[in-house]
């Protein structure tokens, strides 16, 4: 899977005249393959396969792995040392986005900006030591606005990624 993944997206990349090459590496143990992508002259690791939500979750698109660096890949992924260094930053999702939060009351300034605009549907990204432990911080948004329920996707406890749909 990961090979037609990365091979399809490496062939789109250079039919759009954008140079994407193939990486290589290991991921939970096994061999596993994604594309290293130059933008603006810096490198980046993209992984589609690993965005690519199983089971398929209708509406929901991932950017865990769009645009990461090196640094940031190698918490989870072990990489090739023949792999291109991937030092980026700029382009990275959620950092181009203004989706990274180190704080609870940088995490509500988001959460309120998206709901005020009517998003109900927020990714984001927890970074610099702020940790969710629970849903309390997310759930504090939605108070006085006549939203019944809040969903939290993510694996609370550390760092990371965090899909939130209020209804």
């Amino acid at each position: 899977v990961c090979e037609a993944y990365s091979n399809t997206f490496m062939l789109m990349c250079r039919m759009a005249g954008l140079n994407c090459e193939l990486a290589t590496g290991m991921l939970d143990g096994v061999k596993h393959q994604w594309n290293i992508i130059e933008l603006g002259g810096e490198y980046y690791n993209v992984d589609l396969t690993s965005d690519d939500p199983v089971p398929d979750v209708s509406g929901r698109v991932r950017y865990t792995c769009f645009n990461l660096s090196d640094e940031e890949l190698s918490k989870t992924y072990t990489i090739d040392e023949e792999n291109i260094d991937c030092t980026g930053v700029r382009y990275n999702y959620y950092t181009y986005n203004n989706l990274v939060v180190t704080s609870r009351d940088e995490l509500l300034i988001l959460l309120n900006d998206k709901l005020d605009r009517g998003i109900r549907e927020i990714t984001f990204k927890t970074s610099g030591g702020y940790i969710l432990y629970d849903a309390s911080d997310v759930s504090a948004a939605a108070e006085g606005r006549g939203l019944n329920s809040v969903t939290v996707v993510g694996e609370y406890g550390k760092e990371g990624v965090f899909y939130v749909t209020y209804s």
